[in-house]
């Protein structure tokens, strides 16, 4: 499964992948490698939540503004370290 990445000039937060249900929340994932933020958009689509994902940081605040989100994920890695900086709303 892959996941719908962003790199147009307007902004929505694609469906989860449950039919029929509310989405739990809209999340906002940036993440500079390709297989995680695969894996956490997909992951979190079939927990039924919306997800917009980024490949860099520079369209997301953007996106944020048009369609703030419950949650926003930003990971990023630094001399072998790897921080996931979540914030709610």
């Amino acid at each position: 499964m892959t996941a719908d990445h962003f790199s147009g000039e307007s902004f929505s937060l694609q469906n989860s992948s449950l039919p029929n249900q509310e989405p739990k929340g809209d999340v906002i994932l940036v993440d500079d490698q390709p297989d995680n933020l695969d894996l956490l958009d997909s992951m979190l689509r079939r927990r039924g939540y919306r997800v917009c994902s980024f490949p860099c940081g520079r369209l997301a605040p953007a996106a944020a503004v048009q369609s703030p989100p419950d949650w926003s994920c930003w990971i990023s890695t630094c001399r072998r370290w790897t921080v996931m900086r979540c914030a709610r709303g």
